[in-house]
């Protein structure tokens, strides 16, 4: 299954509406009604329920996941990756914990890494990825962003792509499949610019990322650590015995800290 086929708007063009829709609605009523790029991490730590845990997991295929648990959502974003997946990867999580029925009753989602994002995925899984996308790359705001930069919808260029990824801070894949789901790339278009490397450094997306500048700053990678209560809400449980000593340690072990530091003694076993 290729990339477009594995798209919401490619299986259902009124349900990619209805979630395009829902997606608006968030951008105004949560979000600001704005192009939200790094802001979206600020603003979900700000939500109420919301936790935010951001670390690197040596996991290339883990992204991100999500846990709602005592009427508390917490998030956690690997940061092993770039930020601009990163960002896609918050945003589809999003999803799930706002529309997704599903989430709520399992308590749980696992996003794996942008290749395969758009591919073998059940329809909530497109309906997670259709969300993202059209919250980070609004209709609107992405035609005027178009329009400044004087783009012509007839005539879109491999350092466009580059460009709009700059302004949206969005993985390239991402933007290509979002160009398509707004009719300014045809299907042809889509898979031409989609079979594009776009991880080499020697040639194709990263190659022309690297030599002009345009969304540079969103192809870092920056060990960033981020545990919001992690280290509160684990001490807590220890201490009433809702989790062992073991499973506490390697809490903390996450965050390259002693137990003992916050305890005074080494405590139970278990």
């Amino acid at each position: 299954m290729s990339k477009i086929e594995s798209t919401l708007r490619f299986h259902n063009q009124a349900t990619y509406l209805e979630v395009e829709l829902l997606a608006l609605q968030d951008l105004s009523s949560k979000f600001r009604n704005r192009v939200l790029q790094q802001d979206l991490f600020r603003i979900v730590k700000e939500l109420p329920d919301f936790h935010l845990l951001k670390f690197t997991i040596e996991d290339p295929e883990l992204c991100a996941f999500a846990v709602h648990k005592a009427d508390q959502n917490f998030i956690y974003v690997n940061t092993l990756h770039p930020a601009d997946l990163q960002l896609f990867s918050l945003a589809h999580e999003l999803y799930h914990v706002f529309h997704d029925e599903k989430y709520i009753r399992l308590s749980s989602d696992i996003v794996k890494r942008s290749e395969t994002t758009y591919q073998d995925q059940d329809i909530s899984e497109m309906r997670a990825n259709c969300y993202a996308a059209c919250l980070l790359m609004p209709r609107l705001y992405l035609e005027d962003e178009m329009l400044r930069l004087g783009m012509q919808r007839s005539a879109i260029e491999l350092i466009d792509i580059v460009r709009l990824m700059d302004a949206f801070a969005v993985p390239y894949q991402a933007m290509v499949l979002r160009l398509w789901e707004l009719e300014i790339l045809n299907e042809a278009q889509a898979r031409q610019f989609l079979a594009i490397p776009d991880r080499d450094r020697q040639q194709g997306v990263l190659n022309l990322i690297n030599q002009t500048g345009y969304a540079l700053q969103w192809q870092t990678v920056q060990d960033e650590h981020e545990y919001d209560q992690l280290r509160y809400l684990a001490l807590e449980n220890y201490r009433n015995q809702g989790i062992s000593r073991r499973q506490v340690e390697g809490v903390f072990s996450i965050m390259n800290l002693s137990v003992d530091t916050f305890t005074g003694n080494k405590g139970r076993e278990g």
